[in-house]
């Protein structure tokens, strides 16, 4: 749920095994952005999501498609 979280990355609501990483893949027009969250917390906990997130979007180039693993 990458679109609907309000990621917070630091010390205070992550654990220290926090990791935001990205890349490109591949050779114009056909490449991919992709970005990867792991173990990153929310801002507050008012919706119940104690536990941190830990999710993947990818963005396709040329066609528009962004994808949330």
């Amino acid at each position: 749920m990458g679109a609907y979280s309000d990621l917070d990355p630091r010390t205070v609501a992550s654990p220290p095994s926090r990791k935001i990483q990205w890349e490109v893949i591949g050779t114009a027009p056909c490449r991919k952005f992709v970005v990867s969250y792991y173990n990153i917390g929310v801002f507050g906990s008012t919706c119940g999501l104690t536990t941190p997130n830990t999710l993947q979007m990818v963005i396709h180039e040329s066609t528009g498609i962004i994808e949330v693993l």
